[in-house]
């Protein structure tokens, strides 16, 4: 599982359980020096946790996941469209919908249409239905590090998303489709890359764009992928 993935399920269950406690041995079968990476970079993003390895269980208090994120919009995009693009929910729906409306109420506007319309993009029909178990058929995510680059299996999903892009008026540049997104996590930048697969002879004109974390920090920040 990957650390964000991981991430994304600590952070489920500690806005799920009341006590905010739980043993995360029995939640991800990992060793203890992955544990404690994930919790250096939980405190790296600013929540206080703590974390007993003789019993297992990891402690924060709930009212920090609401603080944590506020204004960090860019951290918030990372983990929606690792949630969007992981079969990991497939069998997860239940858990991950609390995590996902509270991430998307602290979202403004702008950066949660953009997420609903990347969720509808990606599920097709099922625009009002988190529908996961289509997932796999439609797309597969490849995560690397901190990149994801996310092929449509089925033709015509990129198209969808790029016109869904264009009716939001989002800034174009560069030479593929995408977000940009300088993230909270280690302060560097993230692009997401989307390629609808088409036929040889059916070249794809693509452009990049640049997401704005906030209406209110001025234009969109965009850097060429490497």
């Amino acid at each position: 599982m990957h650390q964000y993935e991981r991430l994304l399920r600590i952070s489920t269950l500690l806005v799920r359980e009341p006590q905010s406690t739980f043993e995360l041995a029995d939640a991800f079968h990992v060793s203890q020096r992955t544990i404690f990476r994930d919790i250096a970079l939980l405190r790296q993003m600013g929540m206080e946790v703590s974390y007993d390895p003789l019993d297992g269980v990891l402690r924060a208090k709930n009212h920090q996941f609401r603080d944590l994120f506020e204004g960090h919009g860019e951290a918030l995009i990372h983990l929606l469209v690792c949630a969007y693009t992981s079969p990991l929910f497939q069998t997860s729906r239940t858990m991950w919908a609390d995590l996902e409306m509270s991430l998307l109420s602290l979202l403004p506007r702008a950066e949660r249409d953009f997420l609903l319309g990347l969720r509808e993009c990606a599920l097709g029909d099922a625009a009002n239905e988190f529908n996961l178990s289509v997932i796999p058929s439609i797309l597969s995510a490849a995560v690397e590090g901190t990149s994801i680059a996310i092929r449509w299996k089925e033709p015509g999903r990129g198209i969808a998303l790029r016109t869904y892009l264009r009716d939001l008026e989002i800034e174009k540049r560069h030479s593929h489709w995408g977000v940009s997104a300088e993230s909270s996590f280690h302060r560097r930048q993230h692009f997401f890359a989307f390629d609808d697969i088409q036929p040889m002879d059916e070249p794809i004109a693509a452009t990049r764009c640049g997401l704005r974390p906030s209406l209110a920090n001025g234009p969109p920040h965009a850097r060429q992928a490497s």
